[in-house]
């Protein structure tokens, strides 16, 4: 076997051993470490799960993902359904609580943006909203500007304690 067909074989294994992925109905191709995900899953997060497997492995030089998130006739949600549990989601978490953020849903796609400090809080708000079920996927156009530690330096150059 080449080193394509290996790394092919190894997602595919992969992704048949993971709990989240429904292995049957997604393909993998890879070109010069270049893999090329196709198929169907049930949900974003499914979705999500398997680029996980293929991210994971080091020789993955980069992601082609070409899979569709299939709801089928149980899994739609309206787009004020999906709106209404996102901001519920994010209300309810402490990672989130009093981010300035809007949140934007068309046919199934949740857009979020805003600024938040940390990057914890962008990744967070993100894997909130992957989480929902129904959505197709999630747009981030959220903005990490952190601000400036509110230390005063003393002569010695150590922090005294918080300003203000």
């Amino acid at each position: 076997m080449d080193g394509d067909s290996t790394l092919r074989h190894s997602i595919e294994r992969a992704l048949e051993l993971g709990p989240r992925v429904d292995a049957r109905r997604i393909g993998v191709a890879v070109r010069d470490g270049v893999v090329t995900l196709t198929g169907f899953v049930s949900s974003y997060a499914e979705l999500q799960a398997a680029e996980a497997v293929a991210q994971s492995l080091p020789a993955v030089c980069a992601i082609a993902d070409d899979i569709i998130v299939d709801l089928g006739l149980h899994g739609v949600r309206s787009d004020p359904n999906i709106a209404a549990r996102a901001a519920a989601a994010l209300r309810h978490d402490m990672t989130a609580t009093g981010l300035d953020l809007r949140i934007v849903v068309r046919n199934g796609w949740v857009s979020v943006s805003g600024t938040v400090q940390h990057w914890y809080q962008k990744n967070s708000v993100e894997a909130i909203l992957g989480r929902l079920r129904g959505i197709r996927g999630v747009r981030s156009e959220i903005a990490v500007h952190p601000q400036p530690e509110q230390y005063q330096y003393i002569q010695d150059g150590g922090p005294s304690g918080p300003r203000g």
